[in-house]
């Protein structure tokens, strides 16, 4: 499980399913390369560091069902 803020919203937070968070462990080639594909600007990708990278899918939990 993984809390995502909410966009507007401050100091508020909502769940994502484990099913829906995957963690890796990155290079800085690797960082830049991510960040290229999810259009990151360069200003906050200097702030980030190589390591451990968690992403997650923010679905809307209520539309969301388990089987």
């Amino acid at each position: 499980m993984c809390f995502v803020a909410v966009e507007g919203k401050d100091e508020t937070y909502h769940h994502v399913h484990s099913e829906f968070v995957f963690t890796a462990n990155v290079t800085a080639a690797q960082l830049q390369e991510i960040a290229g594909i999810l259009n990151i600007p360069k200003k906050q990708l200097a702030k980030w560091k190589p390591g451990k990278l968690v992403v997650a899918n923010d679905i809307n939990p209520s539309k969301y069902k388990r089987k």
